[in-house]
């Protein structure tokens, strides 16, 4: 009789271990697939020029905005200030620059041209390169937008002379939903002003 409760006893503990070991086992596998889809979200697939395929990791905007916030600005002010004698070149720049700021820069722009800026530049075979030493951004009380202010500056390559000019300017940036071709971060400039770009020095060209 003994040997027959023991029997049993033992089955019992046997079966217990088994649905415990079940448990840990179904236990870790759904961890472990959670995981493996939480990793395959992050991952895409890109095919490289030369047709070859590889793994690149998604990183989350937030993440990314900072880096992706400077480059758009950078992006922006080379397009607007780095100019050359060429109208048809001007053009082209300002639709390049106008699907990355709203109204304001169109504003700045107008104005310079208003001033003969533009036309002095084409006339004279003046060409502008911006250099650009720092950019401050600052979030807002809103999301969707973030603060900057740009410093750097602006040579100005004449046929005999080079002049510098400090180039400081400040706005908004807005964080739009989509992003496009000819808005690849999806960030719109507004409110953009030119608060200093006065002349720092003049030299020869050729000394």
């Amino acid at each position: 009789m003994k040997n027959i409760q023991s029997a049993f006893s033992y089955v019992r503990w046997f079966a217990l271990v088994v649905v415990v070991l079940s448990l840990l086992v179904a236990l870790y596998s759904i961890v472990q697939v959670s995981k493996i889809s939480k990793l395959s979200k992050q991952q895409m697939l890109v095919m490289d020029s030369s047709g070859n395929v590889h793994n690149a990791v998604i990183s989350s905007r937030v993440a990314n905005l900072e880096v992706e916030a400077k480059s758009h600005i950078t992006k922006f002010h080379e397009l607007f200030f780095n100019i050359d004698p060429e109208q048809e070149v001007i053009d082209k720049k300002k639709e390049q620059w106008s699907y990355l700021a709203d109204q304001s820069a169109v504003v700045q722009y107008d104005k310079m041209n208003e001033q003969g800026f533009f036309q002095s530049m084409v006339a004279g075979s003046i060409s502008s390169r911006i250099v650009i030493e720092e950019i401050i951004l600052q979030p807002t009380e809103s999301s969707e937008y973030y603060a900057f202010t740009l410093k750097g500056v602006q040579r100005l390559f004449r046929s005999s002379s080079v002049a510098v000019r400090n180039v400081v300017t400040s706005g908004k940036l807005r964080v739009l939903q989509n992003r496009t071709e000819n808005n690849p971060h999806g960030l719109m400039i507004v409110n953009w002003q030119v608060l200093d770009n006065s002349t720092l020095s003049t030299s020869k060209r050729y000394d």
